[in-house]
């Protein structure tokens, strides 16, 4: 009985940090349309695009290290919920996975290669941004399922 308590603690602590994760997302989002938007928005010519990037791709480091204990964090947590608690399911395993191997292409891969970047307007750096974008979409999806997922384990 106070294994189950402690688990439910957990779980809930887990679905909290999801939900912090989930918002991350959403706020690098938002902001992104505001950020490459600085220079018309303060009427300067200062910021120019570069100058946008360069601030969005600080907003994406900080992010990361968010991200990557993140990660951490699920597959800690998913471990014991299938070993030693034993309330995983298919779903929560497979959108844990795929949340983390996400979280690790997008931290450790494309976002250095992006910031590293020397010619932006080439074919391969489009290509990767838009394999970043994607990367990210689908850390959405999965994070929002498992959270789901792990919502209706609590409560039931």
């Amino acid at each position: 009985m106070r294994s189950s308590k402690f688990f439910k603690l957990l779980q809930s602590l887990y679905l909290l940090l999801l939900g912090v994760g989930v918002g991350s997302i959403i706020t690098c989002v938002l902001s992104a349309s505001v950020v490459f938007k600085a220079g018309e928005i303060l009427d300067s010519n200062l910021i120019g695009i570069q100058e946008s990037g360069v601030l969005m791709g600080l907003i994406f480091q900080k992010a990361n290290y968010m991200f990557l204990i993140m990660a951490v964090m699920i597959v800690v947590f998913e471990l014991l919920a299938m070993r030693v608690f034993r309330t995983s399911s298919m779903i929560s395993t497979l959108s844990s996975g795929i949340s983390v191997l996400m979280i690790l292409l997008f931290a450790l891969y494309y976002t250095p290669f992006i910031l590293n970047a020397p010619d932006t307007a080439s074919v391969e750096f489009q290509s990767m941004h838009f394999q970043s974008e994607l990367a990210f979409k689908i850390l959405l999806v999965s994070l929002c399922v498992l959270f789901v997922d792990r919502s209706f384990k609590l409560i039931k």
